[in-house]
């Protein structure tokens, strides 16, 4: 390749979101703690049906005693309702002080994929990432993420790019990782 793909690129709070989202997203405790919590009340509801069946029945399916399994269900809705929203509105607002007050983050960048590596570049630095450090790539529907270790991605976002260019970006990175760490889709 003779000439390097560029974009400019100023990153907003909602890219941020976006991407620790995604990072949380490929965490298994994080992506199934809701049912991690139901099968923990599963197996809490069978031991003590095991000890005294008889009693567990006559006790627990009474009127009165219905609200030892509807707390527990209606807890885990709302943890599950309050982990999607809340969560999100308080990294944003937190993102978006971060953003206010850091000037490197907050500042076009000019970023760059070419045979070497990607590059970042802005009036306060510049730092590239070579191919070789590279481990997976994964492609959303918004942004590309690049990672050098397991749990952690430099991003980019895709609305930068023309179609032509993102389909650049994709065949630089399948030559230069291999058939094995292509673009996995997400």
């Amino acid at each position: 390749m003779s000439e390097a793909i560029e974009a400019r690129i100023t990153y907003v709070p909602n890219d941020f979101v976006r991407h620790a989202e995604f990072m949380r997203s490929r965490n298994p405790l994080a992506k199934y703690s809701v049912f991690i919590a139901l099968a923990v009340i599963a197996c809490a509801l069978i031991f003590v049906y095991l000890l005294d069946p008889a009693k567990f029945l006559t006790t627990f399916t009474k009127p009165q005693n219905i609200p030892v399994f509807v707390i527990p269900v209606f807890l885990l809705i709302a943890w599950w309702f309050l982990g999607k929203n809340v969560t999100r509105f308080f990294l944003k607002r937190n993102l978006e002080k971060q953003i206010n007050s850091t000037p490197i983050l907050s500042v076009p960048q000019l970023v760059s994929f070419d045979d070497e590596g990607l590059y970042a570049t802005n009036q306060f630095g510049s730092g590239q990432t070579k191919w070789e450090t590279i481990i997976e790539t994964v492609e959303t529907e918004e942004n590309f993420f690049f990672f050098t270790t397991n749990k952690f991605a430099q991003f980019v976002p895709k609305r930068f790019f023309n179609a032509e260019q993102i389909n650049q970006i994709k065949e630089l990175a399948k030559s230069k990782l291999g058939e094995k760490l292509s673009f996995k889709h997400r």
